[in-house]
């Protein structure tokens, strides 16, 4: 029992003596000192939420105190000194008044500057300087602390879409000036899709078990539109000729309302919409620098295609001769495509921050297609009665779709990416609105029945680019 005694005396002297003898620290948050570097805890050099004592003097997990490397009771410059604030000397070089509480004069009440920029971080506004080209680069560098291997992930995404989309339906000449004369307006002048008009894609991932989540996707909203009108010449000559009478050959001179014509236009338009519901499994490769996943969903797209012609005549075909010779052909068509989808997309990390990646899609689908034709002419009878008729009617038809996706992230913070995409959305069997000549030559000639505007098909391709943000929780 003696030499326990002695022994336990011996190693707590020992103990006392290690104590004596090591370099000052404290354990509650005033100095912490190592070799050629000193800690700062518990002041207003950092923030309020690292304000409290480093337990046992060892740092925690995403401890944030500055880190200086100068020994301890040295002279240093009031710059290099500076922690986590422009106070006193250095943060007064704003100047007074609201400018100088911007740029670092004076600390808000967290003890910390004010600086517009930085909080009092010591960025170059509110120590008086420019910032130099070095500290520009490296505020542009990609965030790099989820590593090289970080699995593909965000929680919801905004982007603006600009995209432009193939046409269908007639082609051809729709007017000439003169009988069987020089064509003045095609149909092709009228294609809506071949400009880039601006939507919107939105998403958002929720997880749904391990490296799975469901995702539910909207893009669209892009809306085309186009007028193309053509004028007699001489003006008010009744020069222009339709392709509803074979361009005045059938019958000779054409018709009263759609030939001998002061004007004639067409107008079309087009709208898009698409929307995604999918759960999605993703896998890293054997050394994180690529991954991949596949999906399985239900996929809908909306494609509206609107095409009017219309026709306007002299003053002189009325039963008082005052008013004038029109016809009109308003064909408006609505494309629902629904059904199962799957997918797989390939990514690339190229280095932290970086990624790059491209997927494809395929859907088989039922295309339900709704077709509306409003024709108006005012020379039904030989009173030059104006009259109107709806013609409507639906048809189904089982179809594919495909989807190519390619896209660039940059990822700017642990939450916020930019991403800039390209997209190919193609499907087949899709109507187009049209000018069927068959049914307003029965129209015009006020025939007893009118046949039903026939359903020609055309493939759909939709592409253009988009770029916007990624949020991650």
């Amino acid at each position: 029992m003696r030499r326990f005694y002695l022994i336990s005396r011996t190693w707590l002297a020992i103990a006392v003596a290690i104590f004596a003898l090591s370099p000052a620290s404290s354990v509650f948050g005033q100095l912490v000192e190592h070799a050629g570097f000193t800690y700062y805890e518990g002041s207003n050099f950092s923030p309020d939420i690292y304000s409290q004592p480093s337990p046992y003097g060892v740092m925690p997990v995403g401890f944030a105190s500055p880190l200086r490397p100068f020994m301890a009771h040295e002279d240093h410059a009031c710059e290099a000194e500076i922690g986590g604030g422009c106070e006193d000397e250095c943060g007064g070089r704003g100047g007074s008044g609201l400018l100088g509480g911007l740029f670092g004069n004076g600390a808000s009440a967290d003890g910390r500057s004010g600086c517009l920029f930085c909080r009092g971080s010591r960025c170059g506004f509110c120590m008086n300087r420019l910032i130099t080209l070095p500290e520009l680069f490296d505020s542009l560098r990609p965030y790099q602390g989820a590593g090289l291997s970080a699995l593909r992930w965000y929680d919801a995404s905004v982007e603006a879409t600009f995209l432009s989309h193939s046409q269908g339906g007639p082609s051809g000449v729709a007017t000439t000036s003169g009988v069987a004369g020089t064509p003045v307006l095609s149909f092709s002048d009228a294609n809506t899709g071949d400009s880039l008009k601006g939507g919107i894609r939105l998403s958002t991932a929720i997880m749904f078990g391990p490296s799975s989540n469901m995702e539910v996707t909207y893009m669209g909203g892009n809306e085309w539109d186009r007028i193309v009108s053509v004028d007699s010449d001489p003006a008010g000559s009744e020069t222009l000729y339709s392709l509803i009478s074979g361009f005045g050959t059938s019958p000779n001179g054409g018709f009263d309302d759609t030939d001998r014509s002061v004007n004639q236009t067409l107008r079309g338009e087009s709208k898009f919409h698409s929307g995604e519901w999918n759960y999605r499994r993703r896998s890293m490769g054997q050394y994180g620098r690529f991954q991949s996943s596949w999906l399985v969903g239900l996929r809908y797209v909306r494609f509206d295609s609107t095409l009017n012609y219309s026709t306007r005549g002299a003053l002189n075909n009325s039963q008082s001769s005052n008013l004038p010779r029109f016809f009109s052909s308003n064909d408006r068509v609505k494309n629902n495509l629904f059904g199962p989808q799957a997918g797989v997309d390939l990514w690339w990390n190229v280095r932290p921050g970086i990624n790059l990646g491209v997927g494809v899609k395929g859907a088989w689908v039922q295309n339900d297609s709704k077709r509306q034709t409003i024709m108006t002419s005012n020379s039904l009878s030989g009173f030059a009665t104006p009259g109107t008729v709806i013609l409507e009617e639906t048809r189904r038809k089982g179809t594919v779709l495909g989807e190519l996706e390619a896209t660039a992230i940059y990822r700017l913070s642990h939450s916020w990416s930019v991403k800039a995409s390209y997209h190919l959305l193609a499907a087949d069997d899709v109507i187009f609105g049209s000018v069927d000549v068959p049914s307003a030559r029965d129209f015009v000639n006020n025939a007893a029945t009118i046949r039903e505007p026939g359903f020609s098909r055309d493939s759909l391709v939709v592409q253009g680019a988009t770029i916007g943000a990624e949020y991650m929780w």
